[in-house]
């Protein structure tokens, strides 16, 4: 999968976690990075049970995918730090396109036609069934 479809994906996971917390089923806040943290170790945790369990992959892939949102949620609320400084920048380069190839802009939006796709497709909020059996607050 290319890291734009994954970056969709994330950004999928992230409108669902906000749509959670503005629908009132979660307590609207701006987590402390010790919180976020936790809620990071939850959440893996239960994806290795998952995988550890024999339940395969995709479990264990939508685990995953919920600690990448958490972590991206927690860079948003408290910066992100680029692995070239020490300091908080909002000069890091563009990742959206894989290593090495140019990225293609739409000409009406000015974004990449393949990531506006991806995302337009991937954000919709999906509600899993293992989520409502074991849910711990965002």
């Amino acid at each position: 999968m290319k890291r734009g479809k994954i970056f969709g994906v994330i950004v999928g996971e992230r409108h669902y976690q906000d749509a959670q917390q503005k629908n009132g089923r979660f307590e609207e806040k701006v987590h402390t990075v010790g919180e976020e943290l936790l809620l990071m170790k939850v959440y893996l945790d239960k994806a290795i049970a998952k995988y550890a369990n024999n339940f395969g992959d995709a479990p264990a892939l939508h685990g995953i995918r919920k600690v990448a949102a958490l972590a991206v949620r927690c860079m948003e609320n408290h910066g992100a730090l680029p692995r070239e400084e020490l300091e908080i920048s909002n000069d890091a380069p563009d990742v959206s396109e894989e290593p090495g190839e140019e990225k293609k802009e739409d000409t009406e939006s000015g974004k990449d036609p393949e990531e506006k796709a991806s995302v337009e497709i991937l954000a919709a909020p999906q509600k899993e069934k293992e989520e409502e059996e074991d849910e711990v607050p965002l």
